[in-house]
């Protein structure tokens, strides 16, 4: 099957500290796919609101995606109580992909999903 679309509406954002959840939130609104570059393993920090305002945004139908900012590292959700919480949120690990695999990706499963569940499905199916 050739596929030929993509929703460009996603956008990348790189997790730091002391990150405003403002700002999460503002550009979360704005977006269909919020890609998310966090620490480590992978995970989103409880101590200034992010896993708040992460929640409203996956609830209003954004979906959100973790990815590592480490070097050949990968995303596992399932090791830290961080990562744990934002698997318990909704939030997709990106587990081996990189971050620009991770966006293209994205817009792909975008084109060609409708629900939260479909993009999940597609967004994680290694066959495609």
């Amino acid at each position: 099957m050739f596929y030929n679309r993509l929703d460009s509406k996603a956008a990348v954002l790189k997790l730091t500290p002391g990150l405003s959840p403002e700002l999460v939130h503002d550009l979360g609104t704005h977006v269909n796919a919020l890609i998310i570059e966090g620490f480590g393993m992978g995970g989103i920090p409880d101590n200034n609101g992010l896993s708040q305002v992460i929640e409203v945004l996956i609830a209003c139908g954004v979906r959100v995606i973790m990815t590592t900012q480490v070097f050949r590292g990968g995303c596992d959700l399932s090791v830290y109580e961080v990562g744990q919480s934002a698997q318990k949120l909704g939030v997709i690990p990106a587990a081996g992909m990189t971050t620009e695999y991770a966006v293209m990706r994205a817009m792909w499963a975008l084109a060609y999903s409708y629900t939260p569940e479909d993009f999940r499905k597609l967004f994680l199916d290694e066959r495609n």
